[in-house]
């Protein structure tokens, strides 16, 4: 045993009592297990006094001190470490560093020599800590390595040179506004809009980025489609870009549905129009029908609609308080009724006086005034009726679900129309009155001889419907019509 091999058993360096303890039980049990070794407790530093106290109380000598201990060179794991240049982008830095399992990644230059070190660390804190706009043109990064980054491709331009001057943008404002912040030697970031295009290259640009994402746009919506049976994917989106509701399988996006933005906008302009100009621009309220079968659409009035002083819905709408609130109870009528899913941003429905911000929560206490309430209560009214009755709904992507009654009638600022339920019963006849002037002897002409009952008006949905009949009478170019008592701002649903 006078040969027998020693092996120091060692905790870290300044010692505290787990370390000590550790030493000592760990070298007891391989001496337990082991006949060829005998295995030794040391520590590398003084042992502190709590230390001490458990030794002294379990009666144990403390392990003898190694002075001069240190790492030998056959004790490393030496790998061979893969070849990088700095001019590598962070993200195949990264990926490299992934591939090889590895933390740190040595810079090499041309000759092989160590520049530098780049590590895991430095990564992220590059990616987390970085609101330098300028950080891309003072690295000099290669355009090559841009594209790389991102996925993409340089189309244009020669890839080998170098972004050297100019902060990085995105720019998603109108070429108008475009204009103010963007300058020489930019780089900017932007969508598929061709106006949007030609404002940064007359700006001087020295790089820009389209995002298409087309591809990726396909695969996701049929992903998440195929696999989730009731998810909606919805695209907020500006552009006359083809088929975004569209087959993936046919060309198409795949999206569920598409903001429709046009009617937004046509919708919001009427709106705020004192009523007497609204007769000049009726087509604004009919456009929309002209293409209404492109896509599947949803009818939007979202949060960009009511920040950044444009007004919340209810001060929008032209007039004294009581004439806006009246002006808003038409206009969701309106939304509700035509063809389209809704949204509606929240706190619109019960008439928010103040911009939405994020800073705050609605102004509920505005349900304490009659007006507000009933306007909320409005809306639960036209709801109701959207749920209950499948005309408002079912045929949203039909041509055959929609019907004008008059289209025309500029001059008063009446709409009327029908909406077709699939089963042809219970349809959908809409009116409504755009002015402050009553109609008392409003005639309207519709598609059959029968009874048509009215289940709501401006005031919300009626107790005991009214029940008119129709006769053989010409108007709006139909054989046969009924009167009607058509208020000012009126709201009329019958159902037949």
């Amino acid at each position: 045993m006078r040969n027998q091999e020693k092996i120091f058993v060692i905790g870290h360096k300044n010692p505290d009592t787990d370390s000590i303890c550790s030493a000592i039980a760990y070298a007891d049990i391989k001496n337990r297990t082991s006949q060829k070794v005998k295995y030794i407790p040391k520590r590398a530093g003084q042992i502190n006094e709590e230390t001490e106290y458990v030794l002294n109380r379990f009666g144990m000598q403390p392990p003898g001190y190694l002075s001069n201990i240190g790492t030998q060179i056959k004790d490393m794991d030496i790998r061979m470490s893969p070849e990088a240049d700095k001019s590598m982008s962070l993200k195949n830095a990264w990926d490299l560093m992934m591939e090889k399992s590895i933390v740190s990644l040595p810079i090499r230059d041309r000759e092989g020599q160590l520049e530098g070190l780049i590590t895991i660390g430095d990564i992220a804190k590059t990616y987390m800590d970085t609101t330098d706009s300028y950080l891309l043109s003072r690295a000099k990064t290669q355009y090559r390595r841009i594209a790389e980054t991102i996925a993409g491709t340089v189309v244009e331009g020669n890839e080998h040179g170098y972004f050297t001057k100019g902060k990085v943008l995105v720019g998603t404002a109108n070429p108008e506004m475009l204009k103010a912040y963007i300058e020489p030697d930019d780089l900017i970031i932007m969508g598929d809009r061709e106006e949007d295009h030609l404002q940064a290259i007359a700006q001087n640009v020295s790089c820009i980025i389209v995002g298409m994402g087309i591809e990726v746009f396909k695969h996701l919506n049929t992903v998440v489609l195929g696999r989730n049976h009731g998810t909606v994917m919805i695209a907020e989106e500006s552009t006359a870009w083809p088929m975004v509701t569209g087959d993936a399988e046919k060309d198409g996006l795949g999206f569920s549905l598409k903001w429709n933005m046009g009617w937004m906008n046509d919708f919001l302009e009427y709106m705020k129009l004192d009523p007497y100009f609204r007769k000049f621009n009726h087509n604004k309220m009919t456009f929309s029908m002209s293409y209404a079968y492109s896509e599947r659409y949803v009818l939007v009035l979202s949060h960009d609609e009511v920040v950044h002083l444009k007004c919340s819905m209810l001060e929008k709408m032209p007039g004294e308080l009581p004439d806006k609130f009246r002006n808003l109870k038409a206009a969701y009528s309106f939304m509700n009724c035509h063809p389209g899913k809704k949204l509606l941003f929240m706190g619109q429905e019960f008439g928010q006086l103040r911009e939405w911000s994020e800073e705050r929560e609605l102004d509920w206490f505005l349900l304490n005034e009659e007006p507000h309430k009933e306007l909320q209560n409005y809306v639960h009214d036209l709801l109701t009726i959207y749920k209950k009755y499948p005309a408002l709904y079912a045929g949203d992507n039909n041509p055959e679900g929609f019907e004008w009654i008059n289209a025309d009638d500029g001059d008063r600022s009446i709409f009327s129309f029908v909406r077709k339920s699939p089963t042809k019963r219970n349809n959908i006849l809409y009116i409504v009155n755009f002015t402050p002037v009553d109609r008392p002897d409003y005639r309207v002409g519709v598609p059959k001889k029968k009874q048509y009952k009215l289940i709501m008006d401006e005031n919300g949905l009626l107790e005991q419907p009214k029940t008119f009949k129709a006769v053989k009478q010409e108007c709006d170019n139909r054989e046969f019509s009924f009167a009607y008592p058509l208020p000012a701002y009126g709201v009329a649903i019958f159902t037949y």
